[in-house]
C-alpha cells in the first residue's frame, strides 16, 4: 500500500542498514531495485554510486554519478564524486575533463577548484599535469580561504611548475601549522613531500 516515494525511501533505509552489517551485495541489490522504481531518485543514485566505489567498482560508480550530474548538474558533491571514481578507475584524462567542465557550470565552486588543482599537480598520468593551471587556481582558493588544505594545494601546484623554492616555502608553512593537530601518518606525508620539494621533485600525493 506504499507510494512510490515510500517503497523508494524503505528500500534506501534498508540498504542503509545492510552496509552498516557489512552486507554491501545486499544493499546493492537494495539501491539497485529503489532506482527501478524511480530512476531519477537523487538518493538512490548517490547511494549506490557511493557503494560501488567503495567496493573499488570504480567505473561504474562513475557511470552513476555521471547520471547524478546530468539530473544535478549545480551538484558539486555528483561532479568531485565523478572525477573522483575517473580516477581512480584510471582514467585521469576523463576527469580532468570533468572537472573543467565543472567549472564552466560552477567557477566558484571550492571543491571542484581543488580537486582539479590536486589533479592537475600530481596526476599520475603525467600527460595530464599542468603546473600553470594548478597554480593559477591554488592561488585563487587560497586568497580565499587561508586553510591548511589550502596551504598542500598550493605547494603541490607550484612543485609541479617548477618553482620548488616557494613549494618548499609552504609546505614548511604547512608543517608548522599542523604539527600539534595533524597524525603521524599525515605528518609524515607532509614530510614526504617537503622533501621531494627539496630534491626538485613535484609531488606524489594522493587525492
Amino acid at each position: 500500500d506504499q507510494s512510490l516515494e515510500e517503497k523508494v525511501r524503505s528500500l534506501l533505509q534498508l540498504g542503509s542498514l545492510q552496509v552498516g552489517q557489512s552486507s554491501f551485495e545486499d544493499a546493492l541489490a537494495s539501491f539497485r531495485l529503489a532506482l527501478e522504481l524511480d530512476p531519477r531518485s537523487v538518493p538512490a543514485l548517490d547511494a549506490e554510486a557511493s557503494l560501488l566505489g567503495r567496493l573499488g567498482r570504480f567505473e561504474e560508480s562513475a557511470a552513476l554519478f555521471s547520471t547524478l550530474v546530468a539530473l544535478r548538474p549545480s551538484s558539486a558533491f555528483a561532479r568531485v564524486g565523478e572525477a573522483t571514481a575517473l580516477i581512480y578507475a584510471q582514467k585521469h584524462a576523463e576527469a580532468r575533463d570533468r572537472l573543467e567542465e565543472g567549472l564552466v557550470a560552477m567557477p566558484g565552486d571550492i571543491n571542484l577548484r581543488d580537486v582539479l588543482a590536486r589533479h592537475l599537480a600530481a596526476s599520475p598520468d603525467l600527460s595530464v599535469r599542468d603546473g600553470e593551471r594548478a597554480v593559477e587556481l591554488a592561488r585563487g582558493i587560497y586568497q580565499e580561504f587561508q586553510t591548511p588544505e589550502s596551504i598542500e594545494t598550493l605547494a603541490m601546484a607550484l612543485a609541479q611548475d617548477g618553482s620548488f623554492e616557494e613549494a618548499v616555502e609552504w609546505q614548511q608553512r604547512l608543517l608548522e601549522r599542523v604539527r600539534e593537530l595533524a597524525t603521524a601518518e599525515d605528518r609524515r606525508r607532509l614530510e614526504l613531500n617537503l622533501e621531494r620539494y627539496r630534491r626538485s621533485e613535484a609531488c606524489c600525493a594522493d587525492l
